[in-house]
């Protein structure tokens, strides 16, 4: 069940959207009749023209006159895998990805239907880099989706393989949890922070009591910078630099959010306290609360 908060994010989130959708000189109120639900989860609109909305009892395909309702259906496999729409995604091959209760779902625009990419538990957070994406869950681990293939890998928990993660958890506290790095990809779950070799599918963990990487176990965000990476977790931030293999703390308050606000200086506004700090590695100091 949404909370009062979270129905207050998506309604300005679906306003803020509708706008983005429309030139200001052409604004104006919409009434989108037909829709499965008045209760807008996500939102989002792919190049050749329709705007997609996810609700809490299906998906809708908006063309500026008429409404397409998609649902899920348990004796098709070829619907929806859940009406919950938590999430949609349109890639740079104008692909539309639907996020739902129960995994990802592709939509086939040719036969308008959807292949389903099940992950047993909730999808949380989406990393699309070039032919891949990454989605966490909140149970059952990293999912990556090859996009070319529809080939799947997950990475779990396994308490009896030390090179697999270090917990399938996550969570939506978190804010992005997973950063791509050439070939590997940094992994913050809610116990322990991980980078996983996508060649050999092995990942090396990090605990606060064996690794100077994290100030606590539960990592809330990640964000890559030149040569380094920052990591925000609910006991501070650290900066790790992987040319010195060398570890730095910035800030001791809790870092769920991190992103840029200036191409130019790089400066970037990290957690709540909004703590401003420069991007270059060589310099990269504190300036204090904001």
């Amino acid at each position: 069940m949404l909370t009062k908060q979270t129905n207050k994010h998506w309604s300005l989130f679906f306003f803020l959207a509708i706008c983005s959708l429309l030139r200001a000189e052409d604004f104006k109120s919409k009434t989108i009749d037909n829709i499965t639900s008045n209760r807008i989860l996500s939102i989002a609109r792919d190049s050749t023209g329709y705007v997609w909305l996810g609700t809490d009892e299906g998906l809708n395909k908006y063309d500026g006159l008429k409404t397409t309702n998609y649902r899920s259906n348990i004796f098709d496999v070829s619907t929806l895998s859940s009406n919950r729409i938590w999430d949609i995604f349109v890639d740079r091959d104008n692909r539309v990805w639907i996020l739902n209760d129960r995994g990802v779902d592709l939509y086939n625009r040719k036969e308008n239907k959807f292949v389903r990419f099940p992950s047993k538990s909730r999808p949380l957070h989406l990393l699309n880099k070039k032919d891949s994406l990454f989605v966490t869950t909140r149970q059952h681990g990293l999912l990556v989706i090859d996009k070319n293939t529809a080939e799947e890998t997950s990475f779990s928990f396994d308490p009896l393989d030390p090179m697999s993660i270090s917990s399938s958890r996550f969570s939506t506290e978190q804010t992005t949890p997973i950063t791509k790095d050439k070939g590997s990809i940094w992994v913050g779950t809610t116990n322990g922070l991980n980078i996983i070799n996508l060649q050999t599918k092995s990942a090396k963990r990090h605990y606060r009591e064996k690794s100077e990487h994290v100030e606590s176990d539960t990592i809330l965000v990640t964000y890559k910078i030149q040569n380094g990476l920052l990591i925000g977790t609910s006991a501070g931030l650290v900066l790790y630099n992987k040319t010195t293999n060398k570890t730095k703390k910035i800030a001791e308050e809790k870092t769920n959010n991190i992103a840029p606000i200036r191409e130019t200086s790089g400066a970037v506004i990290l957690g709540n306290k909004k703590t401003l700090l420069e991007k270059n590695l060589e310099s990269f100091q504190n300036f204090g609360r904001i």
